[in-house]
């Protein structure tokens, strides 16, 4: 994920929101960082490598750090993707328990980008009870408008390579809080989206654009229409997509290997 800067604001924890599941998840977040404090290549590379300061990570042995948590983190993913492989590695309850493989290497390796950190999150999540949570990927949604009669008429889907976890902190209701733990902030899903906003480049945005007109370009030329690519009205959104809800009995492995091997996410009421 390439952004832009941001202020320091959007690090800051949101107790200044009246809504108390915002609180709440702030509380998670908070715990979660606290029990998986994970470094992200991806974070240095975003932040320290695209603002204009001196940048602290240039030196070659420095490099070589960032680097070798990168091809950790690469390994992480495989042994997630192909536990059999590495059975000499991991417990029967990692393997069978979904995540279960991830949550272990990160807290041994200590390394991690925006998806080890968001399934750090959903872990502390289960953990605390709010088993209504689930992973989501930040998308770039581009649509066109006809002129004509106003109404969308295709709509193209970007991914912004970010993922965070999303719950509606037991209210019954749509998952309408979001915890980043990469961004380090914890807020409602409108607000997040603002912030997504604000971050991205313009470049990326403008790269998703012509990818999505070229695409809607020849499908209206497939389809003979009388209206051209430049007829129409680029509307460009920011959406989050959820993951497929995991089965109750998955979210009681998790639930149940959390509060086992990383007591530490618990919060006493």
């Amino acid at each position: 994920m390439r952004i832009n800067p941001i202020k320091n604001n959007f690090y800051s924890p949101s107790f200044s929101s009246r809504k108390k599941e915002v609180k709440d998840a702030d509380h998670i977040l908070r715990r979660t960082k606290q029990v998986f404090p994970l470094v992200s290549p991806t974070y240095i590379d975003s932040f320290y490598g695209s603002i204009d300061i001196s940048n602290p990570y240039a030196g070659s042995k420095s490099s070589r750090y960032v680097n070798a948590k990168q091809d950790t983190i690469a390994v992480i993913r495989e042994m997630q993707q192909f536990p059999s492989h590495y059975q000499d590695n991991l417990s029967d309850e990692d393997i069978q328990t979904p995540y279960g493989v991830t949550l272990s290497r990160i807290k041994k390796d200590k390394a991690g980008n925006c998806l080890e950190n968001s399934i750090a999150a959903l872990a502390a999540l289960y953990a605390n009870g709010y088993t209504n949570s689930n992973l989501a990927n930040v998308k770039l949604k581009v649509g066109f408008q006809n002129p004509e009669t106003g109404e969308i008429d295709a709509v193209y889907y970007m991914p912004m390579d970010h993922s965070v976890a999303v719950t509606d902190m037991n209210k019954g209701g749509k998952k309408n809080i979001v915890i980043d733990p990469w961004l380090n902030f914890a807020d409602t899903k409108d607000r997040a989206i603002a912030k997504y906003k604000s971050m991205y480049e313009m470049r990326e945005i403008s790269e998703a654009k012509s990818w999505a007109k070229y695409y809607f370009g020849l499908e209206l030329a497939r389809k003979n229409s009388a209206l051209k690519i430049s007829d129409y009205i680029p509307v460009v959104n920011f959406e989050l997509l959820e993951n497929k809800d995991l089965e109750p009995e998955e979210i009681k492995k998790i639930q149940a290997y959390a509060k086992k091997h990383f007591e530490e996410l618990l919060i006493k009421n």
